[in-house]
């Protein structure tokens, strides 16, 4: 019996560790289906650069790096391209912020908004944001840093543009979003390729006409 009962719990552990394996692996396709995996910094990030319209994104307020109340909703009918920083950072935000000051300088893109969001509030007060805005000739009218309270922030990263966040902590893609705020790609702008693929995606972003946006979604965008 003793014996038999091994063989048994034996054979049911099998049966799960193969369930959890098939199930991992069901997992992993279906996100590797719709984006593909690049590395940063030594870790693993997920994009999809070429997404489908789909449903307008929360909408949100946070504070410019003027003192002055930034309400999203400013920016319907603009393609705009998201991203999250900080200003002590010793290295990745400077280089994506380098990628985004040359796009901002290309005049194929002079209709494209871009949003810089700190993921360190406690320092990055509006004044020290301007200062680091200079540092990238950021021009204020198309180029906005913000600030606001943590956990709003942290919130918005999620609910917006599916990003994970931390304290000083943040991912290194930009989110390029279509007129009707809408997200349609990630890209790791420290990538030569993709701030290649970027400018692609915003050129057709461009060309795109604004989508009329039902009541359901409009009243989506403000919850």
């Amino acid at each position: 019996m003793k014996r038999g009962g091994l063989i048994f719990w034996l054979a049911v552990l099998l049966v799960a560790m193969l369930f959890y394996g098939s199930w991992v692996a069901w997992r992993q396709y279906g996100r590797a289906s719709d984006s593909q995996a690049v590395a940063s910094d030594g870790q693993s990030e997920w994009k999809a650069t070429n997404l489908p319209p789909g449903k307008p994104t929360p909408d949100f307020v946070l504070t410019d790096q003027d003192g002055h109340e930034f309400h999203s909703g400013l920016l319907q009918g603009k393609v705009w391209v998201a991203s999250f920083f900080f200003a002590s950072c010793p290295g990745p935000c400077y280089r994506l912020n380098q990628a985004l000051a040359g796009l901002q300088a290309e005049s194929d893109f002079k209709d494209v908004r871009f949003v810089s969001i700190t993921c360190d509030p406690a320092d990055d007060t509006p004044e020290v944001m301007k200062e680091y805005a200079a540092r990238f000739g950021a021009n204020p009218k198309q180029w906005t840093f913000l600030t606001g309270d943590f956990k709003k922030i942290q919130d918005i990263s999620m609910s917006k543009f599916v990003l994970e966040i931390g304290e000083r902590t943040h991912s290194e893609l930009a989110v390029a979003l279509d007129k009707n705020s809408t997200v349609r790609g990630y890209f790791h702008l420290t990538d030569d390729e993709d701030v290649n693929q970027i400018r692609i995606r915003l050129r057709a972003l461009l060309a795109e006409p604004e989508r009329k946006i039902t009541n359901d979604e409009a009243r989506m965008s403000k919850e």
